[in-house]
């Protein structure tokens, strides 16, 4: 992306005037670390302004630009192994270890089918535990 140099307003990659003001003053913002260079790379990170504008303008979808950000949500099988695994040997540590490991992926945003079947299955595997232990609490004592 550009930015006019003057009066900060956004331009896109092939503008080379400031829609707003008119000045020829455009310069490159860059999308990592925000920072405002002249040229084709940014002085801060190394990063190429050519790359972004070829890869913006080849893969227009809001998911490969996310992609290309670094942003993209990432389906994680882990959470979902670790539950079944907890589910079927009565390992519940697994368990445990599944609902943290799926509550970190949702609070990051991650709501895939994988990770709430992690959760669901994790959750109800620690609930069998809990009635386990109040049932049979009394023999351990």
């Amino acid at each position: 992306m550009k930015v006019c140099a003057d009066c900060g307003t956004w331009c896109d990659e092939e503008e080379t005037e400031c829609l707003a003001c008119g000045s020829t003053n455009l310069i490159h913002k860059c999308p990592r670390c925000s920072a405002v260079f002249d040229g084709e790379y940014c002085g801060k990170c190394g990063y190429s302004a050519l790359t972004l504008n070829f890869e913006l303008s080849d893969n227009s979808s809001e998911e490969k630009i996310d992609k290309f950000l670094g942003k993209e949500k990432k389906h994680t099988t882990l959470p979902l192994m670790l539950s079944l695994a907890g589910l079927l040997t009565c390992i519940f540590p697994f368990s445990i270890a599944a609902i943290v490991l799926a509550v970190k992926e949702l609070r990051r945003g991650n709501s895939s089918p994988e990770i709430i079947g992690a959760l669901a299955a994790a959750t109800m595997n620690f609930m069998v535990l809990i009635i386990f232990f109040a049932e049979y609490a009394k023999y351990f004592i």
